[in-house]
């Protein structure tokens, strides 16, 4: 039994059958943890299951680190967890918060890092992710509702990963926040060569190419973030119907859209083979390695048109003797060499997910106007 004063810091779930999600044996059929089979026409013995369902989810997330109600006793379909909130009060949700927009950027980094850490360390998709699930508690971000989170066996972890990548883009691109795209938040999510080592370099990558998007997204990125949703992801290479086809079209230097199962399967990014680093790194490298040799190109027009000039001494610094055109193209080189450097230090800064100076007055408005026209079409 749970003695009186542990009660009262306590929060109880009662699991009722009229409570239960309209598709809740979808969230269970697929299930491994439930392989034995479940009472589909006992509503009873359905609502038990689901309070031990989620009892157990909120036992992995515990082992893993990531704040979330630990659960203290199961008796039947009661669920007895502990309480968020301070003195009586609970915390509030995501929604209801109103943080302000540096603490938003926090707020969505630790979402992004927690949203990796269920599939890798939990093997969960939490499946109903969203500003609604979330609780803010002490500057820090506490998941609840936990009973619908399947396991990566189930046959729509995928679907339901992308759903949650989106739910959690939408509310915080709402806010303010320079999000990533609903792929980018994904592969992040499913890459297995991302790794301690690396995981800054890759978080600090992601976080430039969203400080450089506009908040308001064209109409090509919603056409692309619409089609990843709807899009066949394949979890194996026997599910691949065509990877020959594939291979050749991303070898001959055609876009990648449209092919979406490097990165789930451990692939690298062109499908030459197994992949070694993160896609995001690979595409960095890439890109540095391309201004590296543009730079060697436009250097060595600038050697070339000074071959007929008279020869002056060797220049003992980058900035002063050297001639402007030669000075521009080394700078260049140094650059772009610098980007291939590996990045130190804790990782990126909470505030790296601002978006620019001029986009940062847009958001309250478009929420003005998205809340006045909801309550309209109330």
């Amino acid at each position: 039994q749970v003695h009186t004063t542990r009660a009262l810091s306590s929060a109880a779930r009662m699991f009722a059958a009229l409570h239960l999600p309209a598709a809740s044996c979808s969230y269970v059929s697929g299930d491994f943890r439930f392989r034995q089979g479940y009472c589909r026409s006992n509503p009873r013995k359905m609502v038990k299951t689901w309070a031990e369902k989620e009892m157990r989810n909120l036992a992995r997330l515990g082992a893993a680190g990531i704040p979330a109600p630990a659960p203290l006793l199961l008796r039947l379909h009661v669920l007895v967890m502990e309480f968020v909130g301070d003195d009586g009060v609970a915390a509030p949700r995501l929604k209801d918060a109103n943080l302000p927009l540096a603490k938003l950027c926090s707020a969505y980094q630790q979402m992004v890092c927690i949203v990796r850490q269920l599939y890798q360390t939990c093997r969960l998709v939490h499946a109903d992710l969203s500003e609604y699930n979330i609780l803010v508690h002490k500057d820090q971000l506490v998941i609840i509702d936990v009973s619908q989170a399947v396991d990566l066996d189930h046959p729509k972890a995928l679907d339901f990963l992308r759903e949650d990548c989106a739910h959690v883009n939408d509310f915080f691109r709402r806010g303010g926040v320079a999000v990533l795209t609903n792929r980018e938040l994904f592969d992040y999510a499913v890459d297995p060569n991302i790794n301690d080592s690396n995981e800054a370099a890759v978080l600090g990558e992601l976080q430039q190419r969203a400080a450089t998007r506009p908040l308001e997204r064209s109409a090509e990125a919603q056409v692309a973030d619409a089609v990843f949703q709807q899009a066949f992801i394949p979890r194996k290479l026997d599910e691949v119907s065509h990877y020959e086809r594939d291979r050749d079209r991303l070898a001959a230097g055609a876009s990648s859209e449209g092919i979406y199962y490097q990165v789930v399967t451990g692939m690298a990014a062109d499908l030459s083979g197994a992949g070694q680093s993160p896609v995001q790194l690979h595409r960095q490298q890439e890109e540095a390695a391309e201004s590296a040799a543009a730079a060697a190109a436009a250097a060595a027009g600038a050697d070339h048109a000074q071959m007929g000039s008279s020869s002056s001494s060797n220049a003992a610094d980058l900035g002063g003797d050297l001639k402007p055109g030669k000075r521009a193209a080394t700078m260049a080189a140094a650059a772009a060499a610098a980007k291939l450097k590996p990045k130190s230090g804790k990782g990126p800064s909470f505030l790296a997910f601002l978006p620019k100076a001029e986009d940062q007055a847009r958001p309250s408005a478009a929420a003005v106007d998205s809340s006045s026209s909801s309550s309209s079409s109330s």
